[in-house]
Order: structure tokens, then sequence, then C-alpha cells
């Protein structure tokens, strides 16, 4: 199973590659289909939390 797995990407699980990072979910399944190692995938969503960070307020803005 795993030499069908290095014919499909033969990258994939190479030695020189530590980490795949991927935006999103859909593509890191396309990433396992492809025969890359789901521990070697980290997925980093795109944007930011609102929860954290905030537009200023009027009072909060600095003034000139």
């Amino acid at each position: 199973m795993v030499e069908i797995m290095e014919t499909k990407c033969p990258i994939c699980n190479s030695k020189y590659v530590d980490i795949w990072h991927t935006s999103c979910n859909l593509t890191k399944n396309e990433l396992i289909k492809l025969g890359v190692l789901e521990k070697k995938i980290e997925v980093i969503p795109l944007g930011a939390d609102l929860n954290h960070f905030h537009s200023p307020s009027n009072n909060n803005e600095k003034k000139n």
C-alpha cells in the first residue's frame, strides 16, 4: 500500500518535506488522497479571529 501512495506523488512523503500547510480541510483531504501522511499536514485558516481583533471605536482613535 505504501508503494501505491508513493507512485501517486513521489515527493509527498519525501524525507525533504517536514510539513505541508493548507488553508482548508478540502485541500487537506486531497493531499491525503495523493498519499501525504496526515500527521504532516497542518491546516492554517485564512483570515482573522474577529472575537480577538476589533476595529477601533471613535473614542480610541488618535487625533492629530
